[in-house]
């Protein structure tokens, strides 16, 4: 079958607080992928994996053009062309990571906390009973992951990695020096060490997604680092509307981000999977300092060397979009 992809990039006029080319322009790609002789089959499989994952309009265009350097450049982008064996690579990796990372978190306990009151279950399905928990701290209402026993939740196995991943999704938006999520420590509560979160008292994102109303700096923060995060649990009541502050919004529940690939596109639930109209600049100047090497020496404690190259490569995409856009490198 013949694929044909029409991607457009349409520039509209900003505001002065954004960084801004001030000549708007259109772009348009026309790609025949599957039918196209002049394309390798490595560089044909990723224009499918494309058309197949990515938002059509502009994450298609940076991508493509990412993923065709690094193809240039030698890389196997074995997530796309060998994704079995990269997925059997990662998950035994993923394996001993988590084992040093349990236990060395004691470690890395910042506070201990006696139980005052009962923690109160929020909800916590995927991880089962008792995985996410309402706690009160210092009279704050606070979310509490906690560190089970296949006694206490027979589903115990999954929880480190939705630890760590939460930890690692805080250090993230530290590093960038952003406020979209809610944040975590390393915490004893009582006989259990977990991570220890702001609970946001607000109300979760609706559809469709009212994007006048926020803050549009705030906005395109969230945007990107949802997509830098690669989270895959694309829910809209992960994303809350603080009761303070209704021009804002924060994300929680990053327990399955760090994906490895793009965020599939979802038309119902786009945070994650699209680019924002247009860029803060102290966001992009932060994104273009971070090497490989610094992102590792911020996240390694939580994030594998896979993840975290991960993160890399969509910081990649993210800034590719922004030079195809406004013709900055």
């Amino acid at each position: 079958m013949i694929r044909i992809i029409l991607a457009l990039n349409i520039v509209g006029v900003g505001l002065s607080s954004f960084a801004l080319n001030a000549n708007p322009c259109t772009q348009i790609l026309l790609r025949l992928s599957s039918a196209n002789p002049s394309l390798s089959s490595a560089e044909t499989r990723i224009i499918i994996y494309l058309e197949d994952n990515a938002e059509k309009t502009r994450v298609f265009l940076a991508t493509r053009n990412v993923y065709m350097q690094k193809l240039a450049a030698g890389e196997n982008l074995e997530f796309i062309l060998s994704p079995s064996a990269w997925i059997n690579e990662m998950g035994n990796a993923e394996d001993e990571f988590e084992k040093e990372w349990i236990s060395s978190l004691s470690s890395r306990v910042t506070q201990a906390f006696k139980v005052v009151e009962a923690a109160v279950p929020l909800g916590g399905d995927k991880g089962g009973p008792d995985s996410v928990q309402k706690v009160i701290i210092n009279k704050e209402h606070k979310v509490f992951r906690p560190l089970l026993s296949e006694e206490e939740n027979p589903m115990a196995f999954m929880l480190p990695s939705k630890i760590r991943r939460t930890l690692g999704s805080a250090n993230l938006n530290q590093l960038l020096d952003v406020a979209t999520d809610a944040g975590g420590e390393v915490v004893k509560i009582g006989a259990h060490i977990g991570s220890l979160s702001a609970f946001i008292d607000g109300d979760p994102l609706t559809k469709p997604i009212p994007i006048n109303s926020f803050d549009p700096i705030r906005y395109a923060e969230i945007l990107v680092l949802e997509f830098i995060m690669g989270n895959r649990d694309q829910i809209v009541r992960n994303f809350i509307v603080p009761k303070n502050d209704s021009s804002n919004l924060i994300s929680i529940d990053h327990d399955l981000a760090f994906s490895n690939n793009i965020p599939k596109f979802c038309a119902e639930m786009s945070i994650g999977t699209v680019l924002p109209d247009q860029y803060p600049k102290s966001l992009i100047e932060r994104l273009k300092s971070l090497s490989l090497n610094d992102l590792t020496a911020a996240l390694s404690a939580d994030l594998t060397t896979y993840e975290i190259a991960q993160i890399k490569l969509r910081i990649d995409i993210v800034l590719e979009d922004y030079r195809l856009r406004f013709g900055s490198n």
